[in-house]
């Protein structure tokens, strides 16, 4: 991709990478997407995909750059493809009234369940500092049996370990430092007990897709475009809970035998004193929503992620999961989308969406901006659009050859 190599500065989860090192979307697929003849337009916000019997014909957005005098635009279009997240995924179709014939649209809706543990080190750790969430463990990914029984399920889950303690400066003012003012406050920052000491260990756990975990579209709420909002209905089930109640001790011990002065882990059983314990996960590892499957009466798309009920609608981000891992899903959300174009537009075209055309489209100087935004969306459109742009690419360059 021509990015240059990582300097381990640390502001990798929530900031823009200063140096674009990072593997984001902007920088690698859309980039390719662009250069490969893909159009980008911006400030567009899409409100139903247009259809003609078993065919999507187009996509109709409101032009948004001047509002509220924004316009209501169409795009032709003989392939459509949704990649918004699961939330707005589900969102659009529900809007568009397409591909819920199974009355699966927006069900199981998953999230990773996030279990946090945290340790006070003796000493400073620096745990801000390189790249983050790429130290993990894996012993508790593995399905266990025999524990499960105890609660009556055929097994537990949990997820892989993230270690580390990303915070900074900034944070750990907002967080306790807010409350203390002074030289008291000074001293607290020059102790950083947050940023320097904090041992922490996050673990995603697998969450149990279910059909009252939905996304649907709320009755009285609407956006300021008039549209109803996406409603999120959520609340965990015993298999969730029961691999919290058992792994989440085992987090603190290992802390523990760390070296940690004081460990403990943060339970998420609702209801809970803390209402901030007791919401939808804010987690960004979204999955579910229109799920794949062989039957388009429990499903909402075949196993390439085309819809049951259209021929020419292709999901290909994370709402098409019918389960979820104990692991990140970027890497399995970009093969999906990869999978789901070479399906489509062939093998030779999704080939050549990887491959740098040389072409400047955004001009001698002009660069895509850093962006510290979750990249799951943007990589997954990406994908799909650079699949397009390829496939554009092709019929050119058949057309010349004939």
């Amino acid at each position: 991709d021509g990015r240059p190599a990582c300097v381990n500065c640390g502001m990798c989860s929530g900031y823009g990478c200063p140096n674009q090192s990072r593997g984001g979307a902007a920088v690698t697929f859309l980039r390719k997407a662009l250069q490969g003849g893909a159009r980008l337009i911006t400030e567009a916000f899409a409100f139903k995909v247009e259809t003609n019997g078993r065919k999507a014909t187009g996509v109709r957005y409101l032009d948004v750059s001047s509002w509220p005098n924004g316009k209501q635009q169409l795009i032709p279009a003989d392939l459509v493809v949704l990649a918004l997240s699961p939330i707005e995924t589900a969102r659009l179709a529900l809007l568009s009234g397409i591909g819920n014939s199974s009355d699966q649209v927006g069900r199981n809706l998953m999230f990773h369940w996030f279990t946090y543990a945290f340790g006070v080190s003796p000493t400073r750790l620096h745990g801000y500092m390189g790249r983050a969430s790429t130290q993990t463990v894996e012993d508790f990914v593995v399905p266990d049996t025999l524990t499960a029984k105890a609660f009556g399920l055929p097994y537990l889950r949990g997820g892989n370990l993230e270690l580390g303690g990303t915070s900074w400066p900034i944070a750990e003012a907002t967080t306790i430092g807010v409350y203390i003012h002074g030289r008291l406050h000074k001293d607290f920052m020059r102790l950083s007990p947050i940023r320097e000491r904090i041992m922490a260990i996050t673990m995603g756990a697998e969450d149990w897709p279910t059909a009252d975990k939905r996304v649907d579209l709320d009755p009285t709420v609407k956006d300021v475009y008039g549209f109803p909002v996406a409603r999120v209905t959520y609340a965990p089930t015993t298999f969730e809970l029961a691999s919290q109640a058992t792994i989440g001790p085992k987090l603190a011990a290992i802390l523990k035998a760390g070296g940690a002065l004081v460990s403990g882990f943060i339970p998420r059983n609702p209801p809970v004193a803390l209402p901030a314990l007791s919401t939808v996960p804010t987690g960004a590892h979204i999955m579910g929503t229109m799920r794949m499957g062989d039957d388009p009466k429990t499903s909402v798309t075949d196993r390439t992620g085309r819809m049951h009920d259209l021929d020419n609608v292709v999901v290909s981000d994370g709402s098409v999961f019918p389960t979820n891992s104990g692991h990140n899903p970027t890497l399995t959300i970009m093969s999906v989308a990869w999978h789901s174009m070479e399906n489509f537009l062939g093998t030779a075209a999704a080939a050549s969406a990887g491959q740098t055309v040389p072409t400047r489209v955004l001009g001698e100087q002009a660069e895509l901006p850093a962006t510290g935004l979750k990249q799951n969306a943007g990589i997954a459109l990406g994908a799909a659009a650079a699949g397009l742009a390829a496939r554009q690419a092709i019929a050119r360059g058949e057309r010349e050859s004939t």
